[in-house]
């Protein structure tokens, strides 16, 4: 039988409670209005929390609570937590008695990139999360939030339900902020390391952290490239101002030698693009109509990457209705240059493709390069470099248009010595160098033969030097005479 104990003190009386009790509050005691709150709870020893802060195990006398409402909660593991607003009169003991319902649970797996993220459950810290993921264990059943946080990274958040004895994946990929891109026009397609990723203007936002290819591309304008480094948790803007082609050209990347190309949509040829620059044109050590070597300065060009091809011509006829220059029996192929076209046949090609022929100053240009070459590969004559007289290249007599590529020109043009001579825009005057203009050269006003540039089949060394200038009548045709587009 348990006692009680009295306590004699200058005021009076204390009573305590019995033993194992917490004692109640002294009738004396002093300060604002105070209450009491017994919990009673089936199955016992559940924890009471109130206003979030634990006070005991049922059955328990919480004491000295403020008068007004609080919040109680009872929870036990394997139960539901219960809670509910109880008011807390002056003086007075407020008794709740709490039924707990059984509780089912579920499992949540929680996985992150970057990995080693910590994980939160309803706000509560747990553990990181290692590469196989962190293994969330006896979780009730019910609507939970997750939040995953590293740090440098935006936070992940999701919200996930669970049924009695369900396991659910969470899969936290924590990103940058954002990676913004437009451009001038918009609607242009956006790649990340060739994967397409929206149109202009566009925002990503998903984790892609690292460093990235960037390219912008719309059609009738140069790819916008550009490497992009995407740090964690932040805002990267980008606005491209994409350069428009010319009609009819599309863009299609750079060549080994890193001039950027162009295909055009009537023919299929494939151009250079050519910066604007000034370069010394003719040779001194040639004869005299090469000389003087003097400067020239051209604006932005495009130039054949290679000489059009006798299919590339057949279509032309096929859309004009003309007739297709008769070509050699060894000339069949259609990947071998056209020949036998005379300058106006040449020209009305040009003019359906809506290209022209170069002029030699561009011709010269794309052959010789920037460094004066005097052939297209370098300053030395390699018989196997280019298709000329006598070489035993295993070609019987023309070669294709895109062969010989150890004979390249610097800008990554073919074929530019060999194969067969190519007709160009500019009427021949012996001494044009004497009187040229300095800038984009067009050759004398008037004439009789046009000029042709590059040596062909029966070509020795030294007319398939990259400063040669020969010349044929606008009628002439020869089984080596060809050309190239420019625009």
């Amino acid at each position: 039988m348990r006692g009680v104990i009295l306590v004699m003190s200058l005021f009076g009386l204390l009573w305590l409670s019995p033993l194992g009790q917490e004692l109640a509050s002294s009738p004396l005691e002093r300060g604002s209005p105070k209450g009491r709150l017994r919990v009673v709870s089936k199955p016992s020893q559940a924890t009471i929390l109130v206003d979030g802060v634990e006070r005991g195990l049922t059955p328990f006398v919480v004491s000295r609570l403020e008068v007004g409402e609080h919040l109680l909660s009872v929870r036990k593991a394997g139960f539901k937590r219960y809670s509910a607003s109880v008011e807390i009169k002056k003086g007075g003991l407020t008794v709740v008695n709490v039924a707990l319902e059984e509780q089912s649970y579920g499992r949540i797996r929680v996985t992150s990139q970057p990995v080693g993220a910590t994980v939160f459950l309803d706000g509560e810290k747990k553990e990181k999360a290692p590469s196989s993921g962190l293994l969330l264990d006896s979780v009730e059943v019910g609507t939970h939030s997750i939040k995953v946080v590293a740090q440098d990274y935006e936070p992940y958040g999701a919200k996930v339900t669970l049924e009695a004895g369900e396991e659910k994946s969470v899969e936290a990929v924590l990103g940058f902020r954002a990676l913004t891109i437009s451009s001038n026009p918009s609607g242009a397609r956006v790649f990340l390391d060739d994967k397409e990723r929206g149109v202009t203007p566009c925002e990503i936002t998903e984790s892609v952290t690292g460093r990235h290819a960037l390219r912008i591309a719309l059609k009738g304008c140069e790819d916008y490239t550009a490497p992009v480094v995407l740090a964690p948790a932040s805002t990267i803007t980008i606005h491209a101002e994409l350069v428009r082609l010319p009609s009819g050209l599309v863009y299609r990347g750079r060549n080994p030698q890193g001039y950027k190309l162009c295909g055009c949509e009537s023919d299929g040829s494939l151009l250079i693009q050519i910066s604007g620059g000034e370069f010394s044109m003719g040779s001194e050590q040639g004869p005299e109509d090469e000389k003087p070597v003097h400067q020239v300065a051209l604006g932005q060009y495009y130039i054949g990457a290679h000489e059009v091809t006798l299919g590339q011509f057949k279509k032309f006829c096929q859309a004009s209705g003309r007739s297709l220059p008769p070509q050699p029996s060894w000339n069949r192929r259609d990947e071998l240059p056209v020949v036998n076209v005379a300058w106006e046949e040449a020209l009305a090609y040009c003019e359906w493709a809506g290209l022209r022929l170069p002029t030699e100053a561009e011709w010269e240009r794309a052959a010789a390069g920037m460094d004066r070459r005097r052939y297209p590969w370098g300053d030395d004559f390699f018989a196997l470099m280019c298709n000329g007289k006598g070489q035993e290249d295993g070609f019987e007599v023309t070669a294709p248009a895109e062969g010989f590529p150890n004979g390249i020109s610097p800008v990554g043009a073919l074929q530019m010595a060999g194969n067969v001579a190519e007709l160009c825009q500019d009427w021949y005057y012996a001494e044009y160098y004497h009187v040229s203009v300095s800038a984009n050269p067009r050759g004398a006003v008037m004439g009789k033969e046009r000029v042709v540039r590059g040596g062909g089949l029966g070509s020795p060394e030294l007319q398939c030097r990259t400063t040669v200038r020969s010349k044929v009548r606008p009628d002439f045709r020869s089984e080596s005479l060809g050309f190239r587009v420019a625009k």
